[in-house]
C-alpha cells in the first residue's frame, strides 16, 4: 500500500516535473503542491533515516522516482487522453518494477538508464534558454553514459549514490519552484539576475546533497 500511495504521488507530480519544467510554479494546484511536499519529506526520510523500516524498499522507491517520467509518459502513450486508464497502467508498471527490482541485473541497467535520463533533464532544463540546450540534452547523457556504464560495472555503489543525488536534487528543486517564485528549472528566461539566482540555488542544492549523500 505504501508503494502504491507513493506511485499516486509520482503520477500527479510527474505532470509538473521533467516533462513540464517550462511551466510556472504558480500554475500548480494546491493538491500538486501538497503531494510534492509529502513526496519530498518521505523521500528524504527514506534516504537519510537511520531506521531500517523502509530500507528493503529503498532501492525500489529511488528507481521508481528516477523512472517516473518514463513510466508515466509511457502509460500516456498507451492510453492517450484517458487519465484513469493512464493511472491504471502507471500503477501496473510500478508493480512490475517492484518485482523486477529483485533482479540485480535489472537494477544495474535501470540505474544507468535513469542516470542518463536525469543528467539530460537537469542539463537541458538549466540551459533551456541558451544555445547549449541541444548539445547539453543530447551530448551530456551520451558522455555521461560511458561513465555510468563503467561505474555500473566496477563501482555500482558509487553509481547508486549518483542516482540518489539526482533524484533528491530534482524533487528538491521542484519543491522550491512550487513554494517560491524562483524558477530553478526554467532558467528564468533572459532575466540575467534571476537566471543567476536560479543557477546559484541549483548549484547550492546539488552541492549540499552531494556532500550529504557521499559522506553520510
Amino acid at each position: 500500500m505504501l508503494s502504491l500511495f507513493l506511485s499516486c504521488i509520482l503520477a500527479t507530480a510527474a505532470k509538473t516535473s521533467p516533462a513540464a519544467l517550462n511551466e510556472s510554479s504558480g500554475n500548480m494546484n494546491p493538491l500538486s503542491k501538497a503531494l510534492i511536499i509529502l513526496d519530498f519529506i518521505f523521500l528524504l526520510y527514506v534516504v537519510f533515516s537511520p531506521e531500517n523500516r523502509f530500507k528493503e524498499y529503498t532501492r525500489f522507491l529511488l528507481l521508481v522516482h528516477g523512472s517516473a517520467p518514463i513510466l508515466f509518459y509511457g502509460a500516456e502513450m498507451i492510453a492517450p487522453g484517458n487519465f484513469y486508464l493512464i493511472i491504471g497502467i502507471f500503477f501496473a508498471l510500478v508493480v512490475l518494477y517492484y518485482f523486477l527490482c529483485q533482479i540485480d541485473l535489472f537494477v544495474q541497467i535501470i540505474t544507468i538508464v535513469n542516470c542518463c535520463l536525469l543528467v539530460g533533464v537537469v542539463i537541458s532544463s538549466l540551459l533551456k534558454e541558451t544555445s547549449y540546450s541541444i548539445m547539453g540534452s543530447i551530448g551530456g547523457p551520451v558522455i555521461a553514459a560511458a561513465i555510468f556504464i563503467f561505474l555500473g560495472i566496477t563501482r555500482f555503489d558509487t553509481l547508486y549514490k549518483i542516482h540518489t543525488i539526482f533524484v533528491c536534487y530534482i524533487v528538491t528543486t521542484i519543491l522550491i519552484e512550487a513554494l517560491t517564485n524562483v524558477q530553478v528549472f526554467s532558467n528564468a528566461g533572459n532575466d540575467v539576475k534571476t537566471s543567476s539566482l536560479s543557477f546559484l540555488i541549483a548549484a547550492t542544492v546539488f552541492g549540499i546533497l552531494t556532500f550529504l549523500l557521499f559522506f553520510k
